[in-house]
């Protein structure tokens, strides 16, 4: 593993597992750490933990959870455990325009413009990790 990025980690939150699958072997040839979570309860639950948390250095949260129009899950994981925090995020989702403005993290992915092209997000998100370089 590259010693530069030991100590961070991705969070990633989307409830279709092939998104999640997908992600994590593209950040795996980084060598990056990915925390990977088909639904909000288990994410809570692993970032509740002070030494998880202290991984995490930035996270990719789709809007709907729950196949349904649960923006309430994502929003509200997003308000009360990445905010308070200060753990940068970013939107993945098939419905951008629906984000709202005061959740929509760093930058909001349209999911099928970033799964076709995974290098923005991609880069996007090894800026935002400490002492991380892109690797091609």
């Amino acid at each position: 593993m590259n010693p530069e990025n030991l100590a961070s980690a991705i969070l990633l939150l989307d409830d279709d597992r092939t998104v999640l699958h997908l992600l994590k072997l593209r950040f795996a040839l980084a060598k990056i750490e990915v925390f990977a979570f088909d639904n909000a309860e288990e994410a809570r639950s692993f970032i509740s933990i002070g030494t998880n948390r202290s991984k995490i250095k930035v996270a990719i949260v789709d809007l709907f959870l729950d196949w349904d129009r649960c923006d309430h899950l994502s929003n509200n994981f997003i308000e009360n455990e990445l905010v308070p925090f200060q753990i940068n995020y970013c939107r993945l989702t098939s419905a951008p325009s629906l984000v709202p403005e005061e959740f929509s993290g760093i930058k909001v992915f349209d999911k099928h413009d970033a799964l076709r092209d995974v290098d923005e997000l991609y880069k996007t998100i090894l800026s935002l990790l400490p002492s991380a370089s892109v690797k091609d």
